[in-house]
């Protein structure tokens, strides 16, 4: 067993995650007679890390942690490090030799992660108030493995469902509702628009609120390109390098809405059509907000930081 107690952070959801990883880690060393799972585990490997990351992030945001930038570009880091691991793992034709380096090279970065730059934001955790820490929120994860379930209900109170669907697929089930605060970026007034899109998202995934249906897809065809539009003028403010790809991804989406809303229109609101637009802009949005809006972010933030300086 790659965990213990060393590891122990004292913030319920974080242990818990962290314990889930060290599981699945540890499964990569034993997995020579059962070379089929490893892909599946891989999987699991990269969207895991991505969802946990996104998780303790959203815990420097809300708790104003000083030191969350160095933080995400240290997960930022380790993201491109697994991505590269996977591919030269698959150029090396699923050589197990390969694996077994990727392995202890995940597991002495986490290692090193866990006990230093985490143990920092612990520290800086446990100094709130207990008002304040009562008030933060995070996302439920119903992915995490069998293997750690009762940790993760030891330490969360969670009772975690668990079926015999592959991990990936669990990771990346819809949540109850659209938003989560994994998706703050940092930035009020951008943040404060993504919770209204995904707000109005929520709206029409509730079959009981078909005699809003019409509404909602009105205010959301002016309201996101308002939303784009606000985001382009922050890149142009802050002369983002990667501003003319953004706008692009802007432009492609706002296409494939119009063109499923006008289907929308031209079905009566049939609640199947209704279902694919929501899926697709749930979809869209979760993963731009998630990756690009959150690129955008980093770079901004560090240089409204610099300006202070």
């Amino acid at each position: 067993m790659l965990w213990s107690n060393v590891f122990q952070c004292n913030i319920p959801h974080i242990d818990a995650q962290h314990r889930a990883l060290f599981d699945q880690i540890e499964k990569l060393g034993t997995m020579h007679g059962n070379i089929a799972r490893i892909p599946e585990t891989l999987d699991f490997l990269e969207t895991y890390t991505s969802e946990h990351f996104s998780d303790e992030e959203s815990l420097h945001h809300q708790t104003r942690f000083p030191r969350a930038l160095e933080h995400q570009r240290q997960h930022q880091a380790f993201t491109r490090q697994i991505k590269k691991m996977r591919k030269d793992y698959n150029a090396s034709g699923h050589n197990l030799s390969t694996l077994m380096e990727m392995n202890h090279a995940i597991v002495e970065w986490l290692k090193n992660h866990i006990l230093s730059t985490d143990k920092l934001f612990v520290d800086f955790y446990h100094s709130l108030p207990g008002e304040t820490k009562r008030g933060l929120r995070l996302p439920h994860r119903p992915w995490i493995p069998e293997s750690s379930q009762s940790f993760y209900q030891e330490v969360t109170g969670i009772r975690v469902k668990n079926d015999s669907s592959p991990a990936l697929k669990s990771a990346t089930s819809v949540l109850s509702s659209a938003w989560s605060d994994a998706m703050l970026c940092g930035i009020p007034v951008i943040d404060a628009q993504h919770q209204e899109l995904f707000h109005q998202i929520d709206i029409l995934r509730d079959r009981r609120n078909k005699d809003r249906i019409s509404g909602v897809l009105r205010f959301l065809a002016d309201y996101v390109i308002k939303h784009f539009n606000d985001e382009e003028s922050l890149h142009l403010k802050s002369r983002y390098p990667q501003a003319a790809e953004h706008r692009k991804l802007h432009e492609n989406f706002i296409k494939t809405f119009q063109a499923l809303k006008a289907k929308c229109d031209s079905s009566e609101g049939e609640l199947s059509t209704i279902l694919e637009l929501n899926k697709v802009v749930y979809e869209w949005l979760r993963e731009h907000v998630l990756k690009i809006d959150k690129q955008f972010a980093t770079y901004y933030l560090a240089r409204e930081e610099n300006k202070q300086g």
